[in-house]
Parts: structure tokens; C-alpha cells; sequence
């Protein structure tokens, strides 16, 4: 479940002279958002690392994925976590 964490706290002190001081600080944590991941995809500078591959399968990319013949494949999950913000 996409959980996000806020808060705030403030003080606020009257000085002489008709001065007023006012420190506030807020922030959020937010964990488990959603992700999305293409599962069915060549790693990161595959072709780079392998310049003969392509050849090999006669120009046809998808012979190359995980899942021949599925095309794209998208998982969606939860596991997304940005960190923490202010």
C-alpha cells in the first residue's frame, strides 16, 4: 500500500521592540509508491556490448528480448521508495 509520512512543527516567540519570530520546519517520507518496470526489454547497452547481435538474429530485436513474441511487458509494483524530502 503507498504510505507517505508528513509533518510539521512550528514556534513563533514575541522579541521586544515589536519583533516577531517564526520557525517553522516541515517535511513527508514516502514509501511502497507505485513503479512501473519493463520486464520484457534488452539490458541497459546490450547492443553496445554485443554489436554482433543483431546481425546474428537478421535485424529482428524482439528475437533477442527474454519472452520471444510477448513484445512489451510492463509489471506494475510498489516498491518505489524516493527517500526523504524537506
Amino acid at each position: 500500500m503507498p504510505t507517505i509520512y508528513s509533518w510539521y512543527g512550528g514556534v513563533q516567540r514575541q522579541l521586544p521592540s515589536k519583533f516577531v519570530l517564526d520557525v517553522s520546519y516541515s517535511g513527508n517520507h514516502s514509501i511502497h509508491l507505485m513503479d512501473q518496470r519493463q520486464v520484457n526489454a534488452l539490458p541497459a547497452g546490450y547492443l553496445l556490448s554485443n554489436p554482433n547481435a543483431l546481425a546474428s538474429v537478421g535485424g529482428w530485436a524482439s528475437s533477442l528480448l527474454p519472452y520471444t513474441g510477448w513484445g512489451q511487458l510492463t509489471a506494475v509494483e510498489t516498491l518505489a521508495t524516493p527517500g526523504t524530502t524537506r
